[in-house]
């Protein structure tokens, strides 16, 4: 898993950090980029807070069930402007 290089969303917005992350995330295939948990501004969630599992980011896995690394029961769930029907 990638590690976190800054702490909160100004220092991202900043410009001043790197982070790859962005270039794990699968934008067409993981689930994350739908997901009701996912912070899109920094790659993380509420059951990953220091960093979502490289495996979730990329596709490779989906968080469907609890993980034994995460915090707390939090699996994927649709977000709720995506669930609506139009």
């Amino acid at each position: 898993m990638a590690e976190r290089i800054y702490k909160n969303r100004s220092e991202y917005e900043s410009g001043l950090t790197l982070d790859d992350r962005e270039f794990l995330l699968d934008r067409l295939r993981s689930k994350c980029v739908t997901c009701r948990h996912f912070r899109q501004w920094d790659f993380f969630c509420k059951a990953f807070p220091n960093g979502i599992p490289d495996e979730y980011l990329s596709a490779e896995a989906q968080h469907t069930t609890k993980d034994v690394r995460q915090v707390g029961d939090t699996v994927y769930a649709e977000a709720a402007h995506l669930s609506k029907s139009l």
